[in-house]
């Protein structure tokens, strides 16, 4: 054994807004969201300060015992702490550095989050590919 700590295991966490799932594997920690929104009630739990303390003492943990801590919302791999990356300033901007964010899976998480939440539309509404004009013949373009 090479690391001074021996891990493995799935724990659930539980939060008022949701859960998500800590798996542990080899070097790998992953904390796995299953939306968005839990990621963001989990965020939600805590003051930024004390957010931020948390994760910088995470991540210093982490490093030291040679391990690398993903976030994962959906299947998608967004943030991590300890090994080689560092926080960007995306992350120091959010004030969640040290989270290391994997900007373009971040945004594609963020962007699915705001069209889910709008409303779907149903048998009765018109979706985005139809015109909404009375003519048949006339189109939305001109």
């Amino acid at each position: 054994m090479d690391r001074p700590l021996d891990i493995e295991g799935d724990f659930l966490l539980e939060f008022e807004g949701g859960q998500a799932r800590i798996e542990i594997r080899d070097e790998v920690a992953d904390l796995q969201f299953p939306d968005a929104r839990s990621a963001l009630a989990c965020m939600r739990q805590v003051s930024p300060s004390t957010r931020r303390d948390a994760l910088r003492r995470a991540d210093a943990q982490l490093r030291a015992v040679g391990l690398i801590g993903r976030v994962r919302v959906g299947n998608r791999s967004v943030a991590q702490l300890g090994g080689t990356d560092r926080a960007g300033l995306i992350a120091r901007m959010l004030r969640v550095d040290p989270l290391a964010l994997k900007l373009f899976s971040f945004m594609g998480v963020w962007l699915g989050r705001r069209r889910t939440a709008k409303a779907r539309p149903g048998p009765d509404t018109p979706d985005d590919r139809t015109s909404l004009s009375a003519d048949p013949g006339s189109s939305a373009d001109g």
